[in-house]
């Protein structure tokens, strides 16, 4: 049965108690920006005493984390008439303390640490806020993000579950840019995604797992007056307020009837067919049999192998010569050839 609830409050801002009373594990929230996701949910761990892991992708966006003068906590904390200072744990974490009562707020940690961290003791923390989930174009990923988050969320919660205890609550916050992203691809999100767009739809629930596109916030709406947004360009608009993947491309994503298409060649989960008339390709997950020279894993080997066989493909992608299932099959299509 789906649980109800309620996306916005009636200032318009994102209602993170609604979303927090759900009860989901691992939730993945993405929307417009300035629409109160970080900020709230900081809000909402100070108000109610629980000291959680604010998580950045890279050691430098989590050093900028921890200082009062760049951190997202700090006009939380100003809000509410805190001030705070930092602990340093080891060369990498560090902790922010209120000034009053000398309470942790959080700990400021980057995911590529968590690769070389082993044997720590991080049970006094239930909640894992992930800000900036997704990059920005700009922006370099972390090679196999996905792992490494279920990598990280397994250090956090160890054995909890086994002992009788909640498990730790996964909150990860994004500005709309890409749905093919690593993350999605690893908790099987892509294909939610794609259909939640075409289909206008806010929110998909599966399990422990919540995802929130939001869409409709009255505060995006609002922003669209202000200044940046009449002179930016439309496709920032559209990423910013209307909350559009703008780095993704719908228009080769289209099923098509295999019965005129060939099978050529398969790599892990894919198999690219050839149009029996056009010079045109299909990738589909759809199986076929195939000689096993004509069979490439995902492991490194083969990927490197079929990298270096079917190059070609891949300028055919470049050049539109390439139809796709689904927007999961172009996601890990561009991954195996990354």
């Amino acid at each position: 049965m789906k649980k109800k609830i309620n996306l916005y409050q009636k200032d318009g801002w994102v209602d993170v108690r609604s979303i927090l009373d759900a009860g989901f594990i691992f939730n993945f929230i993405t929307g417009g920006r300035g629409i109160g996701k970080t900020y709230g949910f900081i809000r909402w761990m100070i108000e109610h005493g629980h000291t959680f892991i604010l998580l950045r992708r890279t050691e430098i966006e989590s050093q900028l984390q921890a200082d009062p003068k760049t951190s997202s906590v700090t006009a939380v904390c100003n809000d509410m008439g805190i001030t705070f200072h930092t602990a340093v744990h080891g060369k990498k974490m560090r902790s922010l303390y209120r000034d009053d009562t000398d309470q942790e707020i959080c700990l400021c940690a980057a995911l590529s640490t968590f690769a070389s961290v082993r044997g720590v003791d991080l049970s006094a923390y239930q909640y894992i806020i992930y800000d900036e989930f997704i990059t920005e174009p700009h922006v370099r990923p972390l090679k196999m993000e996905g792992i490494a988050l279920s990598n990280a969320y397994e250090t956090i919660n160890r054995n909890r579950e086994l002992a009788g205890l909640d498990p730790v609550r996964l909150l990860a916050l994004s500005n709309s840019l890409n749905i093919s992203n690593d993350i999605f691809m690893q908790f099987d999100l892509v294909s939610a995604a794609e259909k939640m767009i075409s289909e206008d739809i806010e929110v998909y629930q599966r399990g422990n797992l919540l995802l929130l596109i939001l869409q409709h916030s009255p505060i995006s709406a609002k922003k669209a007056e202000t200044a940046l947004y009449q002179t930016a360009s439309e496709e920032y608009a559209r990423m910013s307020i209307r909350n559009e993947f703008i780095m993704n491309d719908f228009r080769y994503v289209k099923k098509q009837p295999l019965k005129e298409y060939v099978p050529v060649w398969s790599v892990g989960d894919l198999t690219i067919y050839e149009h029996k008339n056009r010079n045109e390709f299909y990738v589909s997950f759809s199986k076929a049999k195939l000689p096993k020279s004509q069979q490439y894993g995902s492991n490194y080997m083969d990927l490197t192998r079929m990298k270096r066989d079917h190059i070609r493909t891949w300028w055919n992608y470049l050049d539109g010569l390439i139809k796709f299932e689904n927007y999961k099959a172009v996601s890990l299509f561009e991954k195996y050839f990354a």
